[in-house]
């Protein structure tokens, strides 16, 4: 069984910043999609739900609990283990996947804008 990195939310800077990264990355691709049809105003709700339907879903998830141990099993086709996360939160979970040619073009995306 693949084993993901599960991230207590609160410990790692609360809901707010976890939050902040998945409006982020629906801004950034809005905005690329703003950009593909040549930066013609009036559209940007269009370009925001078309962000949003493009990188966020409801997966399939399935929990089994034993005296020691939560089981999360999430139907996540196409990603790799170590593309997944889980952020964890006091009365829910937030499954984060990236692809990772994404990562990296936007690790050197954002290596641009520094220099």
């Amino acid at each position: 069984m693949p084993i993901v990195t599960i991230r207590n939310v609160q410990a790692d800077g609360g809901l707010k910043s976890a939050v902040a990264r998945i409006v982020d990355r629906v801004r950034n691709r809005a905005y690329e999609l703003f950009e593909h049809r040549g930066r013609k105003g009036g559209h940007a709700l269009d370009d925001w739900l078309a962000a949003e339907s493009e990188l966020l879903c409801q997966p399939l998830i399935e929990l089994s609990e034993t005296d020691q141990d939560l089981h999360v099993t999430v139907d996540a086709a196409g990603f790799k283990s170590e593309e997944l996360h889980i952020d964890v939160l006091p009365a829910s979970m937030v499954v984060v996947g990236e692809h990772e040619h994404h990562r990296k073009r936007h690790h050197e995306e954002e290596t641009r804008a520094l220099g």
